[in-house]
């Protein structure tokens, strides 16, 4: 938290960067210590995450999200369907996972925590200066972690199953870490 505050405070909206940054090195640094804050580490995430996703929605409200109309789920969509998918194969090439393994990621990847939590506060941010759009950005973000984490959260075990993955799919999420963060990467 002092990482933060004192980033922030000399360069405006670095101090996200400085503790990513901060992360990286300390995980590098491997030690017996490591190991034995990893499930505190998890679970700090969690708690975060959380608070997070209570203050995102507790910023919403739900003429917020009817002023976004039809316009909103169809946004989501495109981002479910075509944007993530495009993403996960630009990122995959050359990789070894095969097309079941992609669409696996594509449907249920990373989730971008990072990317809903700086929108928000671009959102807030505009709203402070008032400019317009800001209420809409902060409904559209929330929108599009409610359907995910929604329609990606409940088909995952029959996509998985469908796929042929369930094993595999596992192995995958594990190696990747997502394992402790299921539907918030």
């Amino acid at each position: 938290w002092g990482l933060f505050g004192l980033s922030d405070r000399c360069i405006s909206d670095s101090g996200l960067l400085a503790v990513v940054i901060a992360g990286l090195v300390v995980r590098r640094q491997a030690s017996a210590e490591g190991e034995e804050l990893a499930p505190f580490n998890r679970n700090l995430t969690l708690v975060a995450i959380a608070v997070l996703f209570i203050l995102l929605a507790a910023d919403v409200s739900p003429q917020g999200l009817v002023a976004l109309g039809w316009g909103g789920p169809l946004t989501v969509l495109a981002l479910m369907l075509l944007v993530r998918p495009l993403m996960v194969l630009l990122c995959t090439l050359g990789s070894p996972l095969n097309w079941r393994q992609k669409l696996f990621i594509s449907w249920l990847g990373p989730r971008g925590i990072v990317s809903a939590s700086e929108a928000s506060l671009f959102a807030l941010l505009l709203s402070e200066r008032g400019i317009t759009g800001g209420a809409a950005i902060k409904s559209l973000v929330f929108l599009t972690v409610m359907l995910t984490v929604t329609l990606q959260g409940l088909t995952a075990g029959p996509l998985a199953k469908g796929l042929g993955l369930t094993e595999s799919a596992a192995s995958v999420a594990a190696e990747s870490g997502s394992m402790d963060t299921p539907m918030l990467r």
